[in-house]
């Protein structure tokens, strides 16, 4: 990763292929949200068709998970990031302790000009625990839901009205 970013200047982040503990690939990559994909994503109306479409489109599913390309936005579990680009963007927005900082430096670093690049050649064991899963009616009970829930409304009121880079 260190030699990909030193001899591609233009990479502000660099995100190696997360793998689950069974060995599953895990679906670190993506397009910037829009408010339906996230309602899709977390309700039950993921299971309608129209949703799913609509996911895999937010999801990239269809991507090849082995092909080295410039995203939107990389899961936040393993970031290699440019120093002098975090310093432009002004670091990790505080208002987002949990959930959405990394969707929104990645949205950040584009609006900056930086590219976000995911990249299968590193890759990296994910210890992965869903904090905010489950049904929706059991998600409601928990405290991590409720901050996603509130995280993903600041992201989106943050970005009203703003075109995506």
């Amino acid at each position: 990763m260190l030699h990909y970013m030193k001899w591609h200047r233009k990479v502000g982040i660099l995100g190696p292929q997360l793998i689950y503990e069974d060995s599953t690939i895990q679906d670190s990559y993506r397009k910037f949200p829009g408010i339906t994909d996230v309602v899709f994503k977390r309700t039950f109306l993921v299971k309608l068709p129209l949703s799913r479409k609509r996911l895999a489109r937010y999801l990239m599913h269809g991507k090849n998970s082995e092909k080295t390309e410039r995203v939107d936005w990389i899961v936040g579990a393993f970031l290699m990031i440019r120093k002098k680009a975090l310093d432009q963007v002004g670091g990790f927005d505080p208002r987002f302790f949990l959930f959405f900082e990394d969707t929104d430096l990645c949205r950040r670093m584009g609006e900056k000009g930086w590219k976000v690049v995911y990249f299968p050649k590193a890759k990296a064991t994910h210890h992965h625990q869903r904090l905010s899963g489950g049904s929706f009616s059991q998600a409601l009970k928990k405290k991590t839901f409720r901050v996603h829930l509130a995280s993903g409304m600041k992201y989106f009121w943050k970005y009203l009205g703003r075109r995506r880079p």
